[in-house]
């Protein structure tokens, strides 16, 4: 009892292979060739005889595994993402694929038959480890590894010189930097300047770059690896070829200022960098001041400061200015000639020279203004030359300016005068009544020493009396005879006068001079000095007086508001001058006469008024017929105010 196996090659002709026991349910063909089909039938083999046969099965021997393959990734590949989608595909000629198993990482095996492709998202950087395996119908089985990298970061790149923001003083500066890549392998690195040519410099730790310009430069660094990953670096420098500039604004070189807090303010510049500023006063220490442009100095002293600024770039170069102030708060020194004196004008034109100093800013200039009226500027500070004023009194006042605008003054009076001198009187007057030897002239003003000149056929000499001038003959000027002279002379202020004078002898008189004095000996101005007849003159600021009258007796009366009224009678001579002596004037209220005369008084003085009074019309009755008969001439011959002497 058993069973029996029949075989056929064509599926035609069958024949038996092989019987085996009752119990045996499977049969294995070796004796086959692969690639071939066989189709098996089997017979029950009983003691009866053998059954129908079963149902015919058909066969092909494989003993082949299936092919497979993984596309992507390849062996090694580095992939720059993290989703990772793994292509492959898997053949059997054979009995055909049973299954087809994938897994990542020894871990999460997936059966993936009847797909070509699976995707893993979010996948680690790192390696990663593929596996794919298939077995067929045939139990023949086959599997495939495949190692893949994982690399979505960029390598690390740093830039170790320059560091952002670094200032060199050189045209070559040295790069460095530092590249490391933790997964895959550097592919690339190139360096730029200032946006220019990419260098390759994979191999390189630095790079010298040369010729470099004054100014602000870019270094950019790029590096990828071999998943393409990028990393870029740039790093701001800056190449300081050039010096700094400064200039003080405000004050100017040589300020010169009363005040004594000075603001110093300057302009600085540094083409490449943000300077720096410090300050101080020569030969003092420096004030760090940052970036201030700025700086006040309070309480200078007087006298001359130089002011140092300096400016410093991040290089440490540096550049200096400076600027010399005066403190001045002391007022210029300003004298006059003659200062306090009245200055009098000479032919219309006064020059006063003015003494001006200031040792510490020096004098800027002067101003000048004339009776309290405004004030002009003078062109000359050490002269004022005034012209064409008016005659008369004026106020000058005098306002000298240093250069820090201290101001010293003074005043002083300024006498205009262009009026030519008169001659006021005559004396003897015109007619002469006994032998003068003298004749004197009376003038409107004090006249100048030096410029008389006098030409006359008797003269003889000159001498002064205060405006008076007498003129000395040669030889005394009797009766009858004639006397003429020219005279020209010019006042304190220069004006000029010329006149032609004649005298004619053709009566007698006497000329009667003397001087008025007050308690304190001082001499009395403004005396009138009245005589018997009515005749009167006043004394000069000198006290003198002189004046022509008959020879004989004559009687003075001198008489002025606040001093006693005082008497003088005295004898005349003709010929010669009479000097009747000084008259003591006093302010009581006793009354005072000459010694000579002192016993007149009392009861007296009516008489002898009455008297004087009678005398007085009588002699002027004798005046007036000897005026009517007298035969004087003088003559003016020419004023010459502008001519020069």
């Amino acid at each position: 009892m058993g069973f029996s196996v029949y075989r056929s090659r064509d599926g035609m002709d069958f024949l038996l292979l092989s019987q085996v026991e009752r119990d045996v349910f499977t049969f294995e063909d070796h004796d086959v060739v692969h690639g071939h089909t066989y189709s098996y039938f089997v017979r029950t083999d009983t003691d009866l005889g053998q059954s129908d046969n079963s149902n015919i099965e058909s066969s092909s021997p494989d003993d082949e595994a299936p092919r497979i393959d993984i596309t992507s990734p390849s062996e090694m590949a580095i992939l720059g993402v993290k989703d990772v989608e793994v292509f492959y595909k898997a053949e059997d000629e054979g009995s055909g694929i049973e299954r087809l198993l994938i897994s990542l990482d020894e871990m999460g095996v997936k059966d993936v038959l009847g797909s070509t492709s699976t995707k893993y998202n979010d996948l680690s950087d790192g390696r990663h480890y593929l596996r794919l395996s298939a077995r067929d119908i045939a139990g023949n089985t086959v599997n495939l590894t495949r190692n893949f990298i994982v690399d979505t970061l960029p390598p690390s790149l740093s830039i170790m010189t320059p560091l952002e923001g670094s200032i060199f003083s050189s045209r070559t500066v040295t790069s460095r930097w530092k590249v490391s890549e933790d997964t895959s392998n550097v592919a690339s690195l190139t360096a730029s300047l200032d946006n220019g040519p990419w260098k390759d410099v994979l191999r390189y730790d630095s790079w010298n770059w040369t010729g470099l310009s004054s100014g602000k430069h870019l270094l950019t660094l790029e590096v990828k690896d071999l998943a393409g990953n990028m990393r870029s670096s740039s790093v701001n420098f800056t190449v300081d070829l050039d010096d700094p500039d400064i200039k003080i604004v405000q004050p100017e070189n040589e300020f010169i200022t009363a005040d004594k807090n000075v603001l110093i303010s300057w302009m600085g510049h540094d083409a490449t960098s943000e300077p720096e500023y410090r300050i101080r006063k020569m030969n003092e220490e420096w004030i760090f001041l940052g970036n201030r442009t700025e700086f006040t100095f309070e309480n200078m002293p007087e006298g001359m400061s130089l002011i140092q600024v300096q400016i410093k770039d991040e290089v440490g170069r540096t550049e200096n200015d400076s600027v010399a102030i005066v403190i001045d708060r002391t007022s210029p020194m300003l004298s006059v000639r003659d200062d306090g004196k009245e200055i009098r004008s000479w032919k219309g034109r006064v020059e006063i020279d003015l003494e001006l100093s200031d040792e510490l800013s020096g004098v800027d200039h002067v101003e000048y203004s004339l009776n309290s009226g405004p004030f002009i500027r003078n062109d000359e500070p050490s002269k004022i030359i005034l012209e064409g004023l008016d005659n008369g009194r004026w106020e000058l006042n005098i306002v000298a300016y240093d250069r820090a605008e201290n101001v010293a003054s003074t005043s002083i009076p300024v006498i205009f005068d262009n009026t030519p001198p008169e001659i006021l009187s005559h004396t003897p007057n015109g007619t002469i009544s006994y032998r003068a030897s003298s004749i004197r002239l009376e003038f409107s003003e004090e006249i100048k020493k030096d410029s008389i000149h006098l030409t006359g056929d008797i003269i003889g000499g000159q001498r002064f009396l205060g405006n008076t001038i007498e003129i000395l003959l040669d030889q005394p000027l009797d009766f009858g005879r004639n006397c003429s002279f020219i005279i020209s002379c010019m006042d304190l202020s220069g004006n000029v006068m010329k006149r032609t004078i004649i005298w004619i002898n053709v009566s007698g008189t006497a000329v009667f001079s003397g001087k008025v004095i007050g308690p304190d000996g001082r001499a009395l101005e403004d005396v009138k000095v009245t005589l018997h007849n009515g005749k009167f003159i006043y004394t000069d600021k000198n006290g003198n007086f002189i004046i022509e009258e008959k020879w004989g007796n004559v009687s003075f009366f001198f008489t002025r508001k606040g001093f006693q009224r005082e008497e003088l009678q005295t004898q005349g001579y003709p010929g010669r001058e009479n000097w009747v002596g000084v008259i003591r004037m006093e302010k009581d209220d006793k009354l005072y006469v000459s010694k000579a005369f002192s016993f007149i008084g009392g009861p007296l003085d009516f008489f002898l008024i009455l008297v004087l009074i009678i005398l007085g019309l009588i002699l002027s009755l004798l005046l007036w017929k000897i005026h009517e008969n007298r035969k004087f001439q003088e003559v003016e011959v020419e004023w010459e105010n502008d001519k020069q002497w």
